[in-house]
């Protein structure tokens, strides 16, 4: 056990996700039980303390481990800062008419869609810039080729949070977790 200092802002999300990802005990089909713990709230937490967005390097987390607990993820996006909400809706809507095209697309040619496929597809797209300024640009091209009504009026706010220094990298756990839950129905 560590002590660590932390924030009221902290503490307050490190509240709601243990409500969010609680240990549950769970009961197979023969009636034995077992304790469900999340893998997720120990990573939240060890970026919290971090002094980390909660969501930091979720791409990378969910590759190693299978994430059982999608609603809960769903549930803490509400708890996103104002800059990092507006960029979460813009992609969030560009993503929804990706998909969409990609449903067409799909139907046209008379098979199925691969959902993982695609939403894979999108975030190695912001994943692969090496610098800020290639993911600003990967960033205006995948919305100026996905226009979504959540980006009306937002562009200042978007090049204002893209073209920060602290944040360029950040934003990959942001599209995973976008694309995640519009993935989920959310």
């Amino acid at each position: 056990m560590y002590r660590v200092q932390v924030t009221d802002e902290v503490l307050h999300l490190y509240e709601v996700a243990r409500q969010v990802f609680p240990a549950l005990v769970r009961q197979t089909e023969n009636g034995e039980t077992w304790l469900a713990v999340s893998k997720i709230l120990p990573w939240i937490c060890d970026n919290l303390i971090a002094g980390k967005p909660w969501y930091a390097g979720f791409f990378e987390f969910r590759k190693r481990n299978e994430v059982y607990e999608r609603k809960g993820l769903v549930t803490m996006t509400e708890y996103l800062n104002a800059e990092e909400q507006v960029l979460f809706d813009v992609v969030q809507g560009a993503f929804s008419k990706y998909l969409s095209g990609q449903i067409q697309q799909a139907q046209k040619q008379g098979r199925s869609l691969d959902y993982g496929q695609v939403t894979d597809k999108v975030i190695y797209r912001f994943q692969r810039p090496s610098t800020q300024q290639e993911f600003a640009t990967a960033l205006v091209d995948f919305l100026s080729q996905f226009r979504s009504k959540a980006a009306r009026d937002k562009g200042p706010q978007i090049f204002h949070w893209v073209h920060r220094e602290e944040n360029w990298r950040r934003e990959h756990p942001t599209f995973a977790k976008t694309v995640r839950r519009v993935r989920m129905g959310g």
